[in-house]
């Protein structure tokens, strides 16, 4: 029957577990009622009989052998295959499985970093704070200290100052007003007048 295959019940056991599309056996596409029975070396082309006997007959430019044989080989090379994947899946699976943890962790590890973060600049912002009104408590305490300064400063210039108008005005008016006597009489008393305020100020 084309198309279409008779397993015994052992064989029907055996592959349960097989995915059917394994197990089906392969009809030739130009020879339908043929079933793929060998390889073709030269062209990697599955076969059948009457392939072998029209478009791939042993010469020169084909070469088909049962497919028996080379499947062996290719059951080996799958295998070499196997072993060479099954240390890179483990690779991959442990990669795998650190990434997974490292995400997993995540959330944790990001929480208390911006808890740690947050502690620090806070303990620098209350520094700074604190630097801040010492600072401005210095201004203020050294802003009293020149005023007072400045202030006694200011008084005394204020005080010759006035000591020498004075003393001006006075020897006006004795150049003004006074007579040749007066002038003689009180020239000592401006002298004394004019020069104290500069006494005063050394």
């Amino acid at each position: 029957m084309k198309g279409h295959q008779i397993v015994t019940k052992e064989n029907l056991e055996a592959s349960e577990d097989v995915p059917s599309s394994f197990q089906r056996k392969a009809f030739c596409p130009k020879h339908a009622d043929q079933v793929l029975t060998f390889y073709c070396e030269p062209c990697q082309t599955l076969v059948c009989v009457a392939c072998t006997v029209v478009d791939h007959r042993p010469g020169d430019k084909h070469n088909p052998v049962e497919i028996g044989s080379v499947a062996e080989g290719k059951k080996r090379d799958l295998q070499k295959l196997i072993a060479n994947l099954e240390p890179r899946e483990k690779d991959v699976r442990g990669t795998l499985k650190e990434v997974e943890r490292e995400l997993s962790e995540l959330p944790t590890s990001a929480d208390a970093a911006i808890e740690q973060a947050t502690a620090y600049f806070d303990q620098l912002i209350s520094l700074l704070q604190d630097r801040k009104e010492e600072v401005v408590s210095e201004i203020g305490s050294r802003r009293q200290e020149v005023g007072k300064c400045l202030e006694t400063q200011k008084e005394a210039i204020e005080l010759e100052l006035a000591g020498l108008t004075s003393a001006s005005e006075f020897c006006k008016q004795a150049l003004e007003h006074g007579s040749d006597v007066h002038v003689i009489e009180v020239e000592g008393q401006a002298r004394q007048r004019v020069e104290d305020p500069f006494l005063m100020g050394v």
